[in-house]
C-alpha cells in the first residue's frame, strides 16, 4: 500500500531536517573545537577551491532540479526531485564545514548553509 499524501510529507520534512541538523551540528562541533583551543588539522593545499566550486554548482543543479521538476505531475517523482535538490543543497554547505573545520573560517560554512536553506525554498515539500 503506497504511503498517503500526509505520511510522505511527513518523511520528506524529516528529511529536511535531518539534512540541516547534520550541517548544524558538523559547524556546531567545528566551532566548540575552533573556540577550546584545538589545534587545525594539516593545511590542505587548494581547500578553499572546493566550496569555491561547490556553492555554484549546487546552487545551479537546485535550479536545473526546479525547472526539471516543474514539468512533473507524479507526486512521487516530484518528491525524488525534491530530495536531489536538497542532496544537491547540502553539498556546499559540508564543504564549507570541512573548509570551517580546517581552516577555523566560517565563511564558507555561512555561504554552503544558505544554499542549503534556498534549496528549502525553491523546492518545497508540496508541489509548486
Amino acid at each position: 500500500m503506497p504511503p498517503t499524501e500526509q505520511q510522505r510529507d511527513a518523511a520528506l520534512f524529516l528529511v529536511r531536517v535531518s539534512l540541516f541538523l547534520g550541517v548544524a551540528l558538523f559547524g556546531g562541533v567545528s566551532w566548540f573545537l575552533h573556540h577550546q583551543g584545538a589545534p587545525l588539522p594539516p593545511a590542505v593545499p587548494g581547500l578553499v577551491y572546493v566550496p569555491m566550486v561547490a556553492v555554484p554548482a549546487g546552487f545551479l543543479g537546485i535550479v536545473l532540479v526546479r525547472m526539471v521538476r516543474s514539468q512533473r505531475t507524479d507526486p512521487r517523482q516530484r518528491a525524488s526531485l525534491a530530495l536531489i535538490g536538497w542532496a544537491l543543497g547540502e553539498a556546499p554547505a559540508l564543504a564549507g564545514g570541512v573548509y570551517y573545520y580546517m581552516s577555523g573560517d566560517p565563511r564558507w560554512l555561512l555561504i554552503g548553509t544558505f544554499v542549503l536553506l534556498a534549496s528549502f525554498l525553491l523546492l518545497p515539500i508540496r508541489a509548486d
